[in-house]
């Protein structure tokens, strides 16, 4: 027998996809001159077809507001497909921001072309593209006119920091290349919109005696002072090896199109800290480093509202020193790592708002003869991290001594090896999420089910105290 097929009912028919969660990138970009401009392309490796694009109210979805583009466009309009690991090529059409714009959102309707399902998504508010490098940058002839205390040594790419007290009028910058060195006995005085940002190793000779001081500018009370952008340092041949400097009053790097969450940052460095203080600290890290090396002794932090030391994708060791009076906002830690490998020996936590020690997304923490007390939690591994922890003294703290869980799932669940500790305290000594563990002197804690985003809403929130 013959089948007869009729071609064009097969044309219109729709094709059937496989569902995608999205399939359209969205981002609603604000310039600086004040006009805005979205931004759109495929995210699957199908063209895809726009078929509306409106203003749909926060509050109330029912309230529509029109799209108002510079240039007429045609609906559908249709977007590139995206092939496998390929970038994205978007489609930029400049539009008119709505009035009230913090009461409505973009909303943009999508199919598959040829397919027949409809996909709505939100625009995401986003940045404008950089015009220039937001990291500063500077010639070294420029640096030595702008700065008297400044000072090129013989070796042609040692900048050195003449003793005495200064007051930084604008920030120093150390191009690549060089290292700057400051000499024991000195303070750097910084105002508020100023910084120093070496793109090389910075080395601080400080003694007991004549320790090196970078601080803000003091208030007219004398007993406090004005907040200052902080210390940025990338990589360099040399480690950047500090001993005696004390760094306070840090708010973070803020210039246009550039901020970072650390007073002070190491990026891609290592770094030899001994007897340093970090005070003071508005930023949301006191001290952050950045894949890098790092050895702290007899390192102190005091007095911050976030967090005190955070370790992102590091290798390091901290041996002694103490943390005090971290997270004044609330859900402040005191040592904060994620993809790291730390070691801490003989460091005591005092008054920290939230976790003494956080292990977090794949990183391994072995921790000894440390002191923990009046704070949230003792110690925290979460998210496919370890921990394992021994001698240890805990005592008046409000959440738990130990605590395991998983707060990203991509990770996994975490686990907290304990021998030898002494805990005293009203709250839970363990606390172990549901397929995590925490095993004390061989034995296991019974696993629990734990509200995780609770704890996160309620005493792990980060400005809860603000």
């Amino acid at each position: 027998f013959f089948l007869s097929v009729d071609a064009d009912a097969l044309k219109k028919k729709p094709v059937s996809f496989q569902p995608y969660p999205d399939i359209v990138r969205a981002f609603l970009i604000n310039h600086d001159d004040g006009s805005t401009g979205l931004e759109l392309s495929s995210m699957v490796p199908h063209d895809i077809e726009i078929s509306n694009i409106q203003w749909r109210g926060n509050k109330d979805s029912s309230v529509i507001r029109y799209f108002r583009p510079e240039r007429t466009i045609d609906f559908p309009l249709t977007l590139a497909a995206t092939p496998a690991g390929e970038i994205p090529t978007a489609r930029r059409i400049a539009c008119a921001a709505v009035e009230d714009r913090n009461q409505f959102s973009l909303e943009i309707t999508a199919s598959v072309k040829g397919g027949n399902r409809s996909y709505k998504q939100v625009a995401t508010d986003y940045f404008a593209p950089l015009k220039r490098h937001p990291i500063p940058n500077a010639r070294i002839e420029r640096q030595l006119d702008k700065h008297p205390f400044l000072r090129l040594m013989e070796d042609g790419k040692t900048v050195h920091v003449r003793q005495g007290t200064w007051q930084v009028s604008d920030s120093i910058v150390i191009p690549s290349d060089y290292r700057l060195k400051v000499d024991a006995g000195t303070t750097l005085t910084f105002s508020e919109r100023d910084g120093l940002f070496a793109m090389g190793a910075i080395t601080c000779k400080g003694t007991a005696e004549k320790p090196i001081v970078f601080r803000g500018t003091p208030a007219a009370d004398g007993q406090s002072s004005g907040a200052w952008q902080g210390i940025f340092v990338q990589g360099g041949e040399h480690p950047s090896t500090w001993s005696y400097v004390t760094v306070r009053d840090t708010r973070g790097i803020h210039r246009k199109g550039w901020t970072l969450t650390g007073g002070v940052t190491f990026y891609e460095s290592t770094v030899h800290l001994d007897h340093c203080v970090f005070a003071n600290n508005h930023a949301e890290d006191a001290l952050n480093l950045i894949h890098s090396t790092f050895r702290m002794v007899d390192t102190d932090f005091f007095s911050t509202v976030s967090d005190a030391c955070d370790s992102d994708f590091s290798d390091g060791d901290v041996q002694n020193g103490i943390f005090r009076d971290i997270g004044s906002a609330g859900g402040g830690d005191a040592i904060d790592i994620s993809g790291s490998r730390i070691s801490v020996s003989g460091t005591r936590f005092v008054n920290v708002s939230d976790k003494a020690l956080s292990v977090g997304e794949r990183s391994t923490m072995t921790a000894k003869d440390v002191v923990v007390e009046d704070s949230g939690t003792g110690a925290a591994s979460k998210d496919g991290s370890v921990l394992e922890l021994s001698n240890a003294r805990i005592t008046d703290v409000s959440v738990a001594a130990l605590m395991t869980y998983v707060k990203k799932p991509e990770y996994g669940p975490a686990r907290i090896t304990a021998i030898g500790v002494d805990y005293s305290g009203t709250a839970p000594f363990a606390r172990a999420e549901e397929g995590s563990e925490i095993v004390v002197d061989g034995n296991e804690i019974e696993p629990e089910d734990m509200d995780v985003q609770a704890l996160y809403d309620t005493v792990m929130k980060k400005g809860a105290r603000q």
